[in-house]
């Protein structure tokens, strides 16, 4: 009786393709973890820089439509406009602008009128010094004047 050879793999072979597969596939996983971290640390990034945005676009928007009136002690700025009234509360870990709360970690605020830091009246110009975390970035947010202030001036 002949028999027949069947062409297949030994368990040898098999054996060293798994052990491949098995290296490719955790090489994949560690690239991918290393990929979701640098991901989730641009968006932490992504998500300071759109912060300090919004708070210095609100802040140079309700300066200009308003009168702001600040209180050092607590650490507060408020807009009186014509439609509305904007309160600022500025703590360390966040600023709440009205019902409205940043994550901007915030290590002084000065308040200015007229070049002068002041304490408690109205102002027209904030300066604003951020965390380390947020690569203490000064922040210097000042009314716009017309013509008609530097003819009465």
């Amino acid at each position: 009786m002949l028999t027949k050879k069947v062409n297949s793999f030994t368990l040898a072979e098999m054996l060293v393709v798994l052990v491949l597969s098995a290296i490719i596939v955790s090489i994949a996983l560690v690239a991918l973890v290393l990929v979701q971290k640098q991901v989730r640390s641009i968006e932490s990034i992504q998500r300071k820089k759109t912060a300090i945005v919004l708070l210095e676009r609100g802040l140079r928007q309700d300066f200009n439509q308003g009168r702001a009136q600040c209180d050092l002690k607590n650490k507060t700025l408020t807009v009186f406009k014509y439609t509305d009234t904007v309160l600022y509360k500025f703590n360390e870990d966040f600023v709440l602008r009205n019902n409205d709360t940043l994550l901007i970690e915030i290590e002084t605020v000065k308040f200015y009128l007229d070049g002068q830091e002041v304490f408690k009246k109205e102002i027209d110009a904030i300066e604003l010094v951020l965390s380390e975390r947020f690569q203490n970035k000064n922040l210097f947010i000042s009314r716009l004047k017309d013509a008609t202030f530097y003819m009465n001036f």
